[in-house]
């Protein structure tokens, strides 16, 4: 975005915000947006009080966007990481719930920031009514942070077998895949 455009943008958007993020926004605008966020500390902000308003497109837009802007650049949203899981924890809109996993996905936290997360995904797969793709990006975090806290590995088996049968074949099959890496693991030690 050229530098008059995008000062244009800064003050329109100021008191417009909710305007720009509709139905309809599309993945070279979000991307624009992204880069935007991750440059300008105050657009970031402003994304961030859209989505604990929670209203429902412009909350799930505007954390595509921040979504779009971690995997750009992750400084930014680790300078928020407090502010991300408290939003994700207040979070009802399904969307938005799985694009701040993503945002919390790549950044470095803090061991208590990390814990706190950590349990809140397992709160997350395990709670009745959400949807799969959430359920998806809890268990890669999850599998993930194995590596780092191995001695989750009994919870998190139990966790899924607990909801292995929540939701459509194609999701058992991917849990039964899941349990087995994690069974074959242990065998091997």
């Amino acid at each position: 975005m050229n530098y008059n455009r995008r000062l244009f943008f800064l003050n329109w958007m100021n008191e417009n915000l909710n305007d720009v993020l509709v139905k309809g926004l599309g993945k070279k605008a979000t991307l624009e947006f992204a880069e935007l966020a991750n440059a300008d500390k105050n657009f970031y902000s402003q994304l961030l009080r859209v989505i604990d308003k929670g209203e429902t497109t412009p909350a799930m837009k505007a954390s595509w966007i921040l979504g779009t802007a971690a995997r750009l650049d992750a400084q930014p949203a680790q300078r928020q990481i407090e502010k991300l899981i408290g939003l994700l924890e207040k979070a009802t809109i399904g969307g938005v719930q799985r694009e701040l996993l993503k945002v919390l996905e790549v950044v470095k936290m803090n061991p208590e920031s990390e814990g706190i997360f950590v349990d809140y995904c397992f709160k997350l797969i395990q709670r009745p009514g959400i949807d799969v793709g959430i359920r998806y990006y809890c268990l890669r975090i999850l599998k993930r942070a194995l590596k780092k806290y191995p001695d989750l590995k009994g919870e998190l088996i139990m966790a899924l077998e607990e909801i292995q049968d929540w939701h459509n074949a194609p999701w058992k099959r991917y849990i039964t895949k899941a349990l087995n890496s994690l069974h074959t693991a242990d065998r091997r030690r």
